[in-house]
């Protein structure tokens, strides 16, 4: 850890040339009394967005380091990229699209985590804004936490709804956990706040305050994450990503945990779907998730013959 660094700030982007300056200007228009830095992972990007990050580490070269690529790596390759360049005590997150509303964000969620060193997290309430920064609509426009704590009951039962990227500031994770699981987080295929959630839920908790110090823009156009998946049906990624975080927290922390009611959820949910809006997607995701079922089912009964078998 680099002493003099207190706190990393992880940004990635991609074709965001539109909002990547807002974005970076939030960050450097903080009021803090310790140093930080902003990392940048620049994925390829077919716009304006390389050449914009460029002029900002140039002229702030102590604060920001960027990292460019020749290739597209993809979202999860790219954070894991910035991920292991971060050197501070803490975390916190920004996409290249959002952007912070508050000067003292840093420095109050820093504080708090000073002061307890039992919170391993913090996140905090945001506004949802339109391309144009107007805000969306009311339905996305915050979320409503008051007084909520995560903790590891809530990783253990697969709730991972914490809070949305650009609130959290959180402690830096290689610095809790062991090589191999430090190796084990980083390659894991959960999307990467769900996975720092459970995380962070296992080895302490995460604060949520109800202030609104962030603004995360909701893009149905473009190569955001939303503007990728809208309107899709999503039930058997969500379905797939529960049976990974199962595998993550075994590997990671040594606790089983079962995914069985969720799965059935989730299998109902599309089922459902499928009868009530019979489009060759949503028959096509109640296949994938029926059989993903059943292979759930077999390798569990299978698990239970063997383990009956091998205590006698």
């Amino acid at each position: 850890m680099m002493e003099d660094v207190l706190v990393s700030v992880r940004m990635v982007t991609y074709n965001q040339e539109k909002y990547i300056a807002e974005a970076i200007e939030s960050v450097l228009r903080q009021k803090v009394n310790f140093r930080y830095e902003l990392i940048i992972g620049e994925d390829a990007s077919t716009d304006g967005t390389a050449a914009i990050v460029d002029r900002y580490q140039s002229e702030y070269p102590d604060i920001i380091r960027v990292f460019h690529r020749k290739k597209n790596l993809g979202m999860l390759e790219n954070n894991k990229r910035v991920m292991r360049a971060c050197r501070g005590k803490y975390v916190a997150a920004l996409a290249g699209d959002d952007y912070w509303v508050y000067q003292y964000k840093l420095q109050k969620q820093v504080d708090y985590l000073e002061e307890h060193d039992d919170v391993t997290g913090t996140a905090h309430n945001v506004y949802s804004v339109d391309d144009e920064g107007r805000e969306a609509a009311p339905e996305y426009a915050i979320y409503m936490r008051k007084g909520y704590i995560y903790n590891k009951w809530y990783a253990m039962n697969l709730k991972h709804e914490v809070g949305h990227t650009a609130s959290y500031v959180y402690r830096n994770i290689r610095y809790l956990l062991g090589k191999e699981q430090w190796e084990a987080f980083l390659n894991c295929r959960l999307n990467v706040d769900v996975r720092v959630s459970y995380t962070l839920a296992m080895l302490g908790k995460i604060v949520y305050f109800d202030e609104i110090w962030s603004c995360s823009r909701r893009l149905l156009k473009g190569d955001s994450w939303l503007a990728t998946t809208y309107q899709r049906n999503l039930l058997y990624f969500y379905f797939d990503m529960d049976l990974e975080a199962c595998r993550y927290l075994k590997e990671v922390f040594g606790v089983k945990v079962d995914p069985s009611n969720n799965l059935r959820d989730k299998l109902k949910q599309a089922d459902n779907l499928a009868v009530q809006t019979p489009t060759k997607e949503n028959i096509a995701v109640a296949i994938q998730i029926n059989i993903a079922y059943l292979l759930f089912l077999l390798k569990k009964g299978l698990r239970r013959i063997k383990d009956y078998y091998f205590k006698k």
